[in-house]
């Protein structure tokens, strides 16, 4: 039996690589609409209160404006036939802007974006059957969220909730030297108290699409999330945009009150339907025409996929219809053609899809099909499965029938292929930096004493991918002990795994869904999707087979890369990120239960480098004694039930 240091050696020095890789290996062992605004101003927001004018968002998603007003000898070059180009200078000598710019280091200088958002409880019926929600500024979903490669945004939340706190993480944004807008409550900040508010700023140095929600507990699966756009180039052309298609499985019961019957009565989770943009139909078995696009024949459209479900990976496909790939997460990558797209938890993807029907009827309407795959199904669905049927694709305003054209594709609970899922902008895979530090991470179950660290009521198993489930305390940030405790004082339940590699290098992570066996952990068939804050990773391998020594055999040479990928059940991956963004970054699986559960870690990445401007360690500070005092309040009767995240 290899030790866990032994193994973690052999891992990077006995890969099995292609003849190619042996010479590396040699040399290297938006809103109830009036709520908000959009400002252009030449700096930050400072200390002062922010102030949102009234701002309607534009009618049709392509009316959304971009200025670039510092860059005054730059035009946009973004048109039918050229979508990779988006800015080109008069002066030859200066950097273009287009698909195939790097973004992470180089980008145009927008303009400032304020946006002012409200959490608030609200009875909702999104399929006929109503119950009481969490949403925000009125809605559900919440507004969608505009901005232009190079914007920064300022966004303001305020919490209305009345017993819970909050925090809104903006998934997928590299937070490059903003760390403390990252929006997960112990991590990066203290909950935003009941009547307070808490800005985020940022800088949109990627485009494309993703989606914000709550990091607190189980919020988002209550509403609390919305649809995010950065505008920018395309890696194949369009005529226009259409608004996101946000897909979500659905429960008429409270998420809390589902974990609480989990965790103290042994229940399962039960989960009712499937939403499309925040719409559906009851019964659940019963098609759905909410959801509705106008396709003009011969038009090109950008279709904008987001699952923001708690358990349900999604299939996406639109009946009748062939679909052009051209984006993953936000990453550009080279297009690909298919019929179908597997979309998991927390993924995103920019689809192109031609209103050209594949039997050339284009007087008729046709079905929007989000069917859960296979082989990780929720529960619920397992007994009970909702309709797949759950929108419409419209020609010449057909009042007809859909005619069914049942999908012939297999409906495996997987990421898209990997061969399919190439980077535009080239990155090849330096050799590890991290040999001697902890790299291995194997996700199971642990056994856990009632009453030790929960409340003796709650004493399921609990999820573990590192040295110990997550379990946060509110109060006590990771972020502020990293800069004023000099990482001393993290606490095992944090589950803070320390990265100190020199800038650029690289940093190797291998997830695994079956590890050595060891007292009161137990390993459990099942897959997860994993999300890493503050990076998107490169995928080295993703592997259906359970790791063994020996078994790897490495892609260096521009792998996929995203920020959130399938680890197989019973399977494994290997990721990579560059050690460039210094921060206190989160890594969970983004099945909500599960990271309720406790599988997560944090990754304090070069923690000495830290650091935070006046505004946020001001602001730090305030929520944090806002919080504090909110739960010292007898009245307001707060408990963690769950791992926080």
């Amino acid at each position: 039996m290899f030790s866990f240091w032994s193994r973690i050696i052999t891992f990077f020095t006995t890969l099995t690589v292609s003849p190619n890789k042996n010479e590396w290996l040699n040399q290297h062992p938006l809103a109830i609409q009036t709520h908000a605004s959009v400002i252009a101003e030449p700096t930050l927001l400072a200390d002062a209160a922010l102030s949102p004018e009234p701002f309607i968002p534009p009618s049709a998603p392509d009316d959304f404006k971009c200025e670039y007003p510092k860059l005054k000898d730059y035009t946009f070059c973004s048109t039918y036939g050229d979508r990779s180009c988006w800015l080109k200078s008069s002066d030859p000598k200066k950097l273009p802007y287009n698909i195939s710019t790097n973004y992470e280091t180089d980008f145009p200088e927008g303009i400032i974006r304020r946006y002012y958002l409200e959490v608030e409880e609200k009875e909702i019926a999104p399929d006929g059957v109503t119950r009481n929600a969490m949403v925000i500024n009125g809605t559900y979903p919440g507004p969608w969220i505009q901005a232009c490669w190079g914007d920064w945004l300022e966004i303001t939340v305020k919490n209305k909730l009345t017993t819970n706190g909050t925090t809104i993480h903006w998934h997928g944004i590299r937070q490059l030297h903003t760390v403390a807008s990252d929006g997960v409550n112990a991590i990066t900040q203290c909950p935003i108290a009941p009547g307070e508010t808490y800005t985020y700023r940022f800088r949109a140095m990627q485009y494309g699409t993703t989606w914000y929600h709550s990091h607190y507990t189980l919020q988002y699966g209550e509403g609390i999330l919305g649809a995010m756009t950065i505008h920018g180039p395309s890696s194949a052309d369009y005529d226009e945009g259409k608004t996101p298609v946000l897909m979500t499985d659905w429960t008429h019961k409270s998420w809390f009150t589902l974990w609480w019957d989990f965790v103290t009565r042994k229940t399962s989770f039960t989960i009712d339907n499937i939403l499309v943009g925040g719409k559906g139909s009851w019964p659940a078995d019963k098609p759905s025409k909410k959801f509705q696009y106008n396709f003009v024949t011969g038009k090109r459209y950008l279709l904008r996929l987001i699952n923001t479900s708690v358990d349900t990976f999604f299939v996406f496909s639109i009946d009748n219809h062939k679909i052009q790939v051209v984006g993953a997460d936000l990453v550009p990558i080279v297009p690909y053609w298919t019929d179908h797209v597997v979309v998991g938890i927390g993924q995103r993807y920019h689809i192109i899809v031609t209103a050209n029907p594949i039997d050339g009827n284009d007087n008729a309407t046709y079905w929007i099909r989000t069917t859960p795959a296979d082989g990780c199904l929720p529960r619920g669905f397992e007994k009970n499965m909702p309709n797949p049927r759950t929108g419409v694709v419209v020609y010449r305003n057909s009042t007809a029938e859909p005619v069914d054209f049942p999908p012939k594709f297999p409906l495996t609970c997987r990421d898209e292929p990997y061969d399919k899922l190439v980077p535009i902008l080239r990155w090849d895979i330096g050799p590890p930096s991290n040999i001697a530090a902890d790299s291995q991470f194997d996700i199971g179950l642990d056994t856990m004493t009632a009453g030790k660290v929960w409340p003796a009521t709650i004493s399921r198993p609990r999820w573990n991918m590192y040295s110990d489930t997550m379990w946060l305390d509110f109060s006590n940030i990771t972020l502020k002990q990293n800069l004023t405790a000099g990482q001393k004082d993290f606490n095992t339940h944090s589950v803070v795994v320390k990265q100190d590699s020199e800038e650029d290098q690289w940093v190797y992570l291998l997830i695994s869904g079956s590890g050595v066996p060891r007292t009161g952990r137990d390993y459990v068939t099942a897959a997860h999707p994993i999300h890493l804050h503050g990076h998107d990773f490169a995928i080295l391998q993703q592997s259906t087979k359970k790791y063994q020594i020996g078994g790897l055999n490495l892609n260096l040479k521009n792998p996929p890369r995203r920020d959130v990928a399938f680890m197989p059940s019973n399977g494994f991956l290997v990721l990579a990120f560059k050690a460039d963004n210094p921060g206190v970054w989160l890594m969970h699986c983004h099945i909500a239960t599960h990271a309720s559960g406790g599988l997560a870690m944090q990754i304090v990445e070069n923690g000495r480098n830290v650091t935070l401007d006046e505004f946020d360690r001001k602001q730090l500070s305030n929520t944090c004694q806002k919080w504090d005092s909110w739960v010292a309040n007898p009245k307001n009767h707060f408990l963690q039930d769950d791992s926080g995240i």
